[in-house]
């Protein structure tokens, strides 16, 4: 069922696709500055261009069995403590090179154990708390470029010298404490700017020829509330009931995935489907989330997976990531991604869909769309009015949940 079955890069996971298994790793999660802002072909380009970089560093015997996954805003690199590799050196250099082509990036950086675990689209992908956290730290609006938090510092400090940046021992280092999304707090360090350079904006000079494939799509967001508050088991539960519940609706429904694209995402995901028709889409929407509702029935809150989702159709845009597998990105992927998360959208039903979709969902009757949906506000985004939908209260299991406005 995945489009990028032929990839080369297949099987080659710095654990070969051992599901389950769970392995201790620095993370280094990268942002690029303004991505989302940015947007259309300029930001393609960017993410393109980021992963051509740091396919050229690993590609080095030197940090051979990096593992290097996607994310919408830019990409994850995994270095397994049992690889030996010296993660801060890497990313210095890859901070060079962007910084010399003038893309601007934030890094956030963790250690911990992560769990290797299969996708809904059969690719290795990674959970874990340390991935969590990184992520906070790279997107934190403190992020001066570099975040190390004292759990990798700590387990960093027999390696360095009394001088270095990030060394205890150096009366200079620089320390900032950065707010989670809860009521913790992330101790962490940076180094200097004369150290480690970094763009508030980009001067990158686009090229005039990129032109990314574009395909037309519909497009299904899925976003796990409360996701970054479990343990590595807690957070393994959900992520494998919401494999296993997509999984077993595409082999009941018999649906033809061959040009199926996925883009994970820390909280969720997003699904990308370029050869089905909206009806099918939205019947797929709508049976993933009522069985995810089924499934997280008399279940602590901690390992539910009842899950807020978005549905859109547009255009997508597709680069090579550096590990060659094609990803989905461009404006209507975030489009989908942000319909389901404003507070006007949690305050309403598990299922939000936007105006392509009135008639898949309702036959193209107006009266029986009036009866049984609610128009929300617009969503405003990429200087467009986006027109969303949901469920009235009397017409779905899919009605609001006060707990998932949270």
């Amino acid at each position: 069922m995945n489009a990028n079955s032929s990839d080369p890069a297949k099987n080659q996971s710095f654990i070969n696709l051992k599901q389950g298994a769970i392995t201790t790793a620095t993370i280094a999660f990268i942002s690029i500055n303004g991505l989302k802002n940015i947007g259309g072909i300029e930001s393609v380009e960017l993410l393109a261009k980021l992963h051509s970089i740091i396919k050229s560093q690993i590609n080095s015997q030197e940090y051979k069995g990096v593992e290097v996954l996607s994310s919408l805003l830019g990409a994850i690199i995994i270095f397994a403590d049992s690889l030996q590799h010296d993660s801060i050196n890497l990313l210095a250099l890859l901070n060079k090179e962007m910084y010399s082509a003038g893309i601007g990036i934030k890094i956030g950086m963790s250690h911990g154990d992560l769990q290797e675990l299969i996708d809904i689209d059969g690719e290795a992908n990674f959970i874990g708390v340390a991935i969590n956290h990184s992520a906070r730290l790279a997107t934190s609006k403190k992020n001066p470029g570099l975040l190390v938090h004292d759990v990798l510092a700590n387990h960093l400090q027999s390696t360095l010298k009394a001088s270095h940046w990030l060394s205890a021992k150096n009366p200079n280092r620089l320390a900032i404490e950065v707010e989670g999304k809860r009521n913790e707090k992330f101790t962490c360090y940076y180094p200097q700017n004369d150290i480690w350079p970094s763009l508030s904006t980009v001067s990158y000079k686009y090229d005039d020829n990129f032109q990314p494939t574009t395909k037309n799509a519909a497009i299904i967001a899925y976003d796990l509330p409360n996701f970054s508050d479990g343990d590595l088991n807690q957070l393994s539960q959900r992520f494998r009931a919401i494999t296993d519940v997509f999984l077993g609706l595409a082999a009941q429904t018999k649906l033809p995935l061959e040009y199926f694209y996925f883009s994970p995402g820390g909280d969720g995901g997003v699904m990308v489907f370029t050869d089905l028709d909206k009806k099918s889409i939205y019947d797929l929407a709508k049976n993933f989330a009522e069985r995810l509702l089924i499934e997280s029935q008399n279940k602590d809150s901690l390992i539910s997976v009842e899950c807020r989702i978005g549905l859109h159709y547009g255009t997508i845009l597709l680069y090579k990531n550096a590990a060659d597998r094609n990803r989905p990105t461009g404006d209507d992927i975030f489009i989908a991604d942000s319909i389901a998360s404003d507070e006007e959208a949690k305050k309403a039903g598990k299922l939000i869909f936007t105006e392509p979709f009135k008639n898949a969902v309702s036959g193209g009757d107006n009266s029986y769309f009036q009866s049984n949906f609610i128009s929300l506000l617009p969503l405003e985004i990429y200087n467009r009015k986006v027109n969303r939908y949901s469920y009235k209260n009397s017409s779905s299991i899919l009605t609001p949940n006060p707990q998932l406005a949270h």
